[in-house]
């Protein structure tokens, strides 16, 4: 009974039934200044292959510092980043596939919608976010008679100034969801 103990510190909103958990773990990523953890939990896999799980922010000592009610994470280990100076992290969203970026500091949140979640790569520094697809998103067909066949470039990378973002509390999950469908996704 540990891991239900271990869990339930990290248990949130939206309610789940506990049943459909494939993994018990929780995984902590350190920030570069060793002060917070981002601490993914509850992971469950609602699709073929995608896996899920709550998230929250925690300090050094493991107290939690923001649940993220409501906001569920993709668990993709490469697009969890945390910037040099510690002040952002980005994380990934399944609610409305985004890229989640934190504001530590600030207690804010700010999405970025993305039309291929699991093929786009992002880049976190101090101040800015880089979008980019990697070379296996580019396909090169053999050129064949037998079929038409196509090539398709990769996108140029788009970079965002940090400051340019909309910011929200993440307490206003109906505002970020309202917001985020109104962009354009990258």
């Amino acid at each position: 009974m540990f891991f239900k103990d271990k869990l339930s510190k990290y248990y949130r909103k939206p309610d789940f039934n506990l049943n459909e958990l494939i993994s018990n773990d929780i995984i902590k990523y350190r920030s570069p200044d060793k002060k917070y953890k981002i601490v993914l939990s509850h992971f469950r896999e609602p699709l073929n292959t995608v896996v899920i799980s709550f998230f929250c922010l925690t300090d050094k000592f493991g107290r939690i510092i923001e649940k993220f009610d409501f906001l569920i994470s993709l668990s993709m280990s490469t697009k969890i980043q945390w910037s040099l100076n510690s002040e952002y992290f980005t994380i990934p969203i399944y609610n409305n596939d985004s890229i989640g970026i934190y504001n530590v500091k600030e207690n804010k949140i700010s999405l970025i919608p993305v039309l291929d979640i699991y093929n786009i790569e992002t880049k976190l520094d101090n101040s800015s976010i880089e979008f980019m697809y990697s070379d296996n998103y580019a396909i090169n067909f053999e050129k064949s008679n037998d079929y038409p066949t196509k090539k398709i470039r990769i996108p140029k990378n788009i970079k965002i100034d940090l400051e340019t973002l909309n910011w929200f509390c993440p307490s206003e999950f109906n505002k970020i969801m309202q917001f985020t469908k109104i962009q354009e996704k990258i």
